[in-house]
């Protein structure tokens, strides 16, 4: 069955809408992607990375939900390392957590709510869903060829992980959705167009971001903030290298990150 964008919506609002705790919870153990080490997608201290799959059944073997991570992101400075604004710390700190080594992440992830495996909670209850654990810093965005020493190389993590999909039937697909949380729902706006040329147009193709529309706020202070961080995360993680040409032709890679001015400039 094709699904339209609407009920795209519909299905993803109504998994969100789910009271009480989920019985679904199966925790899923993580893949880690050695190879993609060779190609130099590496988290933030160079550990492989990492994402975790549960195999699509029956109907929904053909079908993949791909889940960019999300976290906040990472600056090389201090100056937001506060509570107030732990979303924004420096990466120092980050690549000795799991948010940024996958040396410090758990070994499963908690597939529950739409990743869950039960019809009356999950419209993808037996699609193959996958979530790619988040481990740069910087939206699945960065590409920089020389550690400082970190690595700043969350496009090339996207890339890799979609290269491996590919070889474990995704390329046969019938309905596919890149999907993304917060920070990695920039990501899946990033890589979106990238994403549709993978497959054949007959295949039905979805973006879908959550919880990413980081809007150009009146607030002065909560302007400057992302102003300001936006703008650091694209210079450190050369960012402008993943960003789509159309975007970048008309404005600047920092304001490619405030979702509403960008989603326009993207065609499936």
């Amino acid at each position: 069955m094709e699904i339209s964008a609407t009920m795209l919506y519909c299905f993803l609002l109504c998994a969100a809408l789910v009271v009480g705790p989920s019985k679904g919870i199966k925790n899923v153990t993580n893949t880690v992607l050695h190879s993609a080490v060779a190609e130099g997608a590496v988290c933030l201290d160079g550990s492989p990375p990492v994402y975790n799959w549960d195999s699509g059944k029956g109907s929904g073997a053909r079908n993949w939900l791909v889940h960019l991570g999300g976290g906040g992101w990472c600056i090389n400075s201090t100056i937001y390392d506060n509570r107030d604004y732990a979303y924004a710390g420096n990466c120092s700190g980050r690549a000795r957590t799991g948010d940024g080594s996958s040396l410090h992440m758990v070994d499963y992830f908690e597939f529950k709510g739409i990743f869950g495996d039960l019809k009356n909670e999950s419209y993808f209850y037996n699609w193959n869903r996958v979530v790619v654990r988040y481990c740069d810093g910087g939206s699945f965005s960065g590409d920089v060829d020389q550690p400082d020493p970190l690595f700043y190389r969350g496009a090339r993590i996207y890339r890799a992980v979609v290269k491996e999909l590919m070889t474990k039937g995704m390329k046969d697909a019938k309905n596919v959705i890149l999907a993304g949380g917060s920070a990695g729902g920039i990501g899946a706006m990033i890589h979106c167009g990238h994403f549709r040329s993978l497959f054949h147009p007959s295949v039905n193709v979805k973006c879908y971001i959550d919880s990413s529309l980081f809007l150009k706020l009146n607030n002065p202070k909560d302007a400057k903030f992302f102003k300001t961080v936006f703008g650091m995360v694209v210079k450190l993680q050369e960012s402008v290298k993943s960003l789509p040409q159309k975007c970048t032709s008309e404005r600047s890679a920092t304001s490619v990150h405030y979702i509403n001015t960008t989603i326009r400039s993207i065609y499936l």
